[in-house]
């Protein structure tokens, strides 16, 4: 079923032109060129039904869109969806497959000073912006737009059509017959005088009419005189008086005519006759009124911006900034015949209904043509911050992600502004608002909720709360999730009669130590909410089943990324550089590195690096060669990866975390010492040297040196690590993932990697 949405139609704000009349008429256009293709138009049952509805479609394929709740619909086309006095769950009629909507401009988002001041409206808009990201295929008038939404939204190129627009039969040049145009004028406005400017305009800020009224009072007072502006747009009573002060101001009263609402006969008898439109906007997302004067025979200029070049050539628009340049180009078609005559005889554009209607049956067809594929293919919703945040989980979900995209649809729901992350290839990115809708209406065979022990993560413990959704956890001890200053409700909470009120009293704060004494996770309400625990440990599937009785699957080793690169050196002498990566922290054993590190450069030939946050970040240790480079990211990151001979991964304790920049040190098969702790004792022995916890610094150093002075002990260390983290590459994960979520992925969709299984 193909479902057609007039909403656009039930418009309170602009159900006269505009939008509305664009819904329309596309509709009549595909009706007229495949009348059975569109199975039923929806309308809003909750808003009224104007007559216009009624002109194009059989009235028995018009329907209530709650009529079609829990019906299968192929295809929704939802034809304005930025309608923010409407909530999204009303624009989204039925189960749609498959999802197409018109893009026409994306203004607000252009010039936010001027339309999303409200932080109200703003969330709203940003939130329903989120239906271009997420839609099979988006409708635009313009290229204009197709640009921004690319710009501004990371939408793909590939999933916009420019379509264009039309105009109606009735927007042709007079051809002599019937009443003349000045007549028909002169009955509905008696005030117009011959040889009028006309502007076809409105009160809108971008539709610049200040700027024109100025540029008018700039023309010598003969030529207005002989030209009256006629200024063709619905005013209310305030902005009347405020039209009329400013042409009082310039002393232009007696020149200017502000029609108000005219009806279609008077829009097409004034663009017929008038001396010249002109068309003064700053931005415009297609400019129908500058194609429907055109269509009239009428000489047009307008603003050299936006879509507004794709209809005019170059020497017909101007700079709308510039009050001038306005005056300018209005003077010169009223005083130059020769200059007009090549205004009028500008070839249009091929532009219209038919062909809008064409390209959207295209569309059609393509979007449709696929959906054997696309049945196949289950839809998943992962929750989880995206990069730029600073997170190791952000960075991790971004590459898997795009992983699980090569196999599925995939949404990654943000509780950030999406247009502000880095967008996954092949991945729709929405507000975390949006979710609970939109997996309401079906959109979504599973949800996904990426956990880590940090702020970001608070939201996405709420959404176990509210929605059927799997863990996804990279660490056990979600501590940092709750910000409450209740600490002890929220661990009696939790942990119903295992601790006693003194104990209770003890738990202050996350960062209390008792917290971490007393074993306090904070996992058990994840554990009870989520319909399933997924973790990449056995060590951290059994700290689930004993802290909650809970039963997680471990999906296996945390993914390794496989487009790196490092040569293996067989070199013996130097120089060496000895690299601990991650906080610095005495969980991560960083003041033993150190210690280590001043035994280990007393020889000139090696440089000692803690890479990542801590106190001492940005400065150097003992005679320059113990370095504390800070957070590195992207190329600088790999670069530290590149230059380490030999990289140290120590754990005091463990969550039943995994460790990212133990996978990295992997994947760049860097011969990496860890501690025989946690996820890292079931790394085989080939791939890592493991050492007990209470190694001290002098046998860390010792162990260091040991492998410094063994290239071939460091070569084979180092492509078996390289082995393993293609063994668990983020494909392979990814399908490790879909597996455990029970999502059926045809083996012709798969990763033609490695096959996998679950531990």
């Amino acid at each position: 079923m193909i479902v057609y949405d007039l909403q656009a139609l039930q418009s309170r704000a602009h159900a006269d032109r505009g939008i509305a009349r664009y819904t329309c008429e596309l509709a009549r256009a595909i009706t007229k060129l495949d009348p059975a293709r569109i199975d039923c138009f929806s309308i809003n049952p909750v808003l009224g039904v104007p007559s216009s509805i009624y002109g194009f479609a059989d009235t028995h394929r018009i329907v209530r869109s709650d009529q079609l709740k829990g019906k299968k619909v192929s295809l929704l086309h939802i034809t304005s969806p930025v309608e923010l006095d409407r909530p999204i769950e009303q624009m989204l009629t039925g189960r749609p497959d498959k999802l197409i909507v018109n893009l026409y401009d994306l203004i607000p988002a252009i010039f936010p000073e001027r339309y999303l001041k409200d932080a109200g409206t703003a969330s709203r808009y940003w939130s329903r912006l989120g239906l271009y990201s997420s839609a099979d295929a988006i409708l635009s008038d313009s290229q204009s737009a197709v640009d921004d939404v690319v710009r501004i939204l990371g939408v793909s190129p590939g999933r916009c059509t420019v379509i264009g627009a039309g105009t109606g039969p009735e927007f042709i040049p007079w051809d002599g017959r019937g009443r003349a145009p000045i007549d028909r004028i002169r009955a509905a406005l008696p005030q117009v005088r011959s040889g009028f400017i006309l502007a076809p305009s409105g009160m809108d800020w971008r539709k610049n009419f200040v700027a024109l009224l100025e540029a008018f009072s700039f023309l010598p007072k003969s030529l207005r005189q002989h030209h009256q502006l006629v200024l063709m747009c619905k005013v209310t009573e305030h902005e009347q008086r405020h039209l009329e002060e400013q042409c009082s101001r310039m002393d232009i009263e007696a020149d200017v005519l502000v029609t108000g609402y005219v009806s279609d006969d008077v829009l097409v008898a004034l663009q017929q006759t008038a001396a010249l439109v002109v068309f003064p906007s700053l931005y415009e997302g297609f400019g129908l009124p500058v194609l429907e004067a055109r269509r009239c025979g009428a000489p047009v200029i307008c603003g050299d911006n936006s879509s507004l070049r794709e209809i005019l050539p170059a020497f017909a628009r101007f700079d709308a900034s510039s009050t001038g340049a306005i005056a300018a180009a209005m003077t010169r078609p009223l005083v130059d015949a020769t200059f007009r005559k090549s205004l009028v005889e500008i070839a249009l554009p091929d532009l219209s209904w038919e062909v809008a209607a064409e390209r959207t049956l295209a569309v059609y067809d393509q979007v449709l043509g696929s959906s054997a594929v696309a049945s196949r293919r289950p839809h998943l919703a992962y929750v989880s911050p995206l990069p730029p945040i600073e997170s190791g989980i952000a960075d991790y979900t971004y590459r898997l992600v795009t992983a699980l995209a090569k196999q599925i649809r995939v949404t990654c729901f943000v509780d950030q502004s999406p247009h502000d992350v880095h967008t996954p290839p092949g991945v729709q990115v929405r507000p975390l608002s949006d979710l609970s809708t939109l997996y309401a209406a079906g959109y979504y065979d599973k949800i996904v909720v990426a956990l880590g022990n940090n702020e970001w993560h608070a939201s996405s413990v709420a959404v176990l709360h509210q929605l059927p959704a799997a863990a996804h956890l990279h660490d056990l001890r979600l501590v940092n999730c709750y910000t409450t200053s209740d600490w002890p409700a929220i661990v009696a909470r939790h942990y119903p009669g295992r601790y006693f009120d003194f104990q209770l009293r003890s738990f202050d704060g996350p960062s209390a130590p008792a917290v971490y004494s007393q074993g306090v996770l904070l996992l058990s309400d994840v554990a009870r909410s989520a319909t399933e625990l997924l973790v990449h440990s056995s060590f951290a599937a059994t700290m689930v089943e004993l802290d909650t009785g809970g039963l997680a699957t471990n999906i296996g080793p945390l993914a390794m990324p496989t487009d790196v690169t490092r040569d293996v050196e067989l070199d013996d002498v130097g120089p060496y550089v000895v690299a601990s990566f991650g906080i610095l922290s005495p969980l991560k054993q960083s003041e033993k590195v150190i210690v280590a590190g001043e035994i280990l450069t007393e020889d000139p030939q090696v440089t000692v690096a803690l890479v990542g946050l801590g106190p001492q970040s940005g400065v150097q240790g003992p005679g320059g060669r113990i370095v504390f480079p800070g957070r590195q990211s992207g190329p600088d990151f790999a670069a530290w990866m590149r230059r380490t001979t030999v990289a140290i991964q120590l754990r005091d304790s463990s969550n039943g975390e995994s460790s990212a920049a133990l996978g990295e040190c992997l994947a760049f098969g860097i011969p990496t010492i860890v501690t025989d702790l946690g996820s890292m004792s079931e790394l085989p022995d080939d791939v890592v040297v493991k050492v007990p916890r209470e190694i001290s610094a002098g046998d860390l150093a010792a162990l260091v040196r040991g492998l410094l002075d063994s290239p071939i002990r460091r070569s084979s260390l180092s492509l078996a690590a390289q082995l393993f983290a293609r063994e668990n590459s983020f494909d392979v994960v990814a399908t490790r993932l879909l597996i455990a979520l029970g999502l059926q992925v045809p083996e012709s969709d798969r990763s033609p990697e490695l096959t996998v299984s679950l531990s």
